[in-house]
């Protein structure tokens, strides 16, 4: 990248449910010449290991804090994540997993961030949730999760959980978490299914419009897009798995598929998943 460009390129927020294509998308700002900066994961404050108790102890709330995480929110301190917003600079870009509060988003804006809002049809979400836990044994539930049957997990990844040292938010609260980012006029909502292309079972010309949107907002040489296009889907990021739109129709046992559908409905008609 020409160092002219650099300086074109804004900082950014990029949110999402966990297991709703966070890591498409930061595939895509890495195509397009942004680096990762910091992660707003409140796994890394969850787990159950010394560096993770440290790092509870260390960024805990004095008075008032912020709230990250949407499956397992946790409060840390303002000091600690204004640390990290002021530490990003101009082509970089924060991951996050942040709902229930305008607050960081608001912040966010003040430091004139660039916020992004990834979306996925839920049913899609409780399907990749479902084994991303099962087998990941740094995930701070992947212990109380793994010793349930299938149908139990996509019960709980679905209804939540509250267990004895760590709980799991339902699937329609944490869609309702991340109301306030939705409704901002000042982020993109970009939907999962929208940039994953033919090879994932969507459109290659909505695939290409929405990329071309993306990096307008952001900075972005779109002389870069068919880079990316051709680049972005498949592996090169950690969690990929299938990327493919409705797989979730497969996986997800039949009466789970019905219950879930019929719960979720208000959420998925609003953003327009039936």
């Amino acid at each position: 990248m020409l160092l002219e460009e650099v300086f074109n390129l804004e900082k950014v927020l990029l949110n999402s449910l966990p297991k709703a294509g966070t890591n498409l998308i930061a595939k895509a700002l890495d195509l397009l010449g942004f680096y990762p900066a910091f992660s707003l994961d409140p796994g890394l404050f969850l787990r159950d290991k010394w560096q993770n108790r440290v790092r509870r102890f260390l960024n805990r709330p004095r008075k008032q804090g912020y709230i990250i995480g949407i499956n397992h929110p946790i409060e840390i301190s303002r000091g600690s994540v204004e640390r990290i917003l002021q530490k990003t600079q101009k082509g970089q870009y924060i991951t996050a997993h942040i709902g229930f509060s305008e607050d960081i988003l608001s912040r966010a804006l003040e430091l004139d961030f660039k916020t992004i809002q990834m979306i996925r049809d839920p049913r899609a979400v409780a399907a990749s949730y479902v084994p991303y836990v099962a087998k990941n044994i740094n995930n701070p539930f992947h212990k109380e999760f793994s010793q349930k049957s299938k149908n139990e997990q996509y019960q709980i990844a679905f209804k939540g959980y509250q267990g004895k040292n760590i709980s799991k938010q339902s699937l329609y609260t944490s869609c309702l978490a991340l109301e306030p980012w939705i409704n901002s006029k000042e982020t993109l909502v970009i939907k999962f299914e929208d940039i994953v292309g033919e090879k994932g079972g969507g459109d290659d010309t909505i695939q290409k419009e929405v990329l071309t949107e993306l990096a307008s907002r952001i900075g972005a040489p779109k002389d870069k897009i068919d880079y990316v296009v051709e680049n972005i889907f498949g592996s090169g990021r950690h969690t990929f798995r299938k990327g493919k739109i409705d797989s979730w129709k497969d996986e997800i046992p039949k009466n789970i598929q019905k219950t879930m559908t019929e719960e979720l409905e208000p959420i998925l008609r609003k953003w327009n998943y039936i």
